[in-house]
């Protein structure tokens, strides 16, 4: 299994383009609206380039004996290690205090 995190590509960019919030007018519009902002701008900023992406399924598929999982993702240990392993109350706090 190949599990690639953000990997810099175009789509951050689509992400915003012509979206239409469908909680917009609602108690969540506007917390919705800041988590696809900061996904997208987390996305272009934090992206690994598709070549990493590339070489790490190219190695998964070339080797004799491959790991059954792959994780490509520039920050492991906050991304896909700490969600986890803490509670979810406190994953869940980690992301209501990004998104104020």
């Amino acid at each position: 299994v190949v599990e690639p995190g953000a990997i810099r590509t175009p789509l951050w960019q689509k992400t915003t383009e012509n979206w239409e919030n469908p909680y917009k007018g609602t108690d969540l519009g506007e917390r919705f609206a800041r988590f696809v902002q900061m996904f997208a701008e987390r996305g272009a900023r934090d992206g690994l380039p598709a070549s990493r992406a590339a070489s790490v399924i190219f190695k998964a598929l070339v080797t004799d004996q491959p790991r059954p999982r792959y994780t490509i993702m520039k920050y492991p240990v906050r991304d896909f290690l700490f969600p986890r392993l803490l509670p979810d109350s406190r994953v869940d706090s980690m992301i209501r205090a990004q998104l104020r």
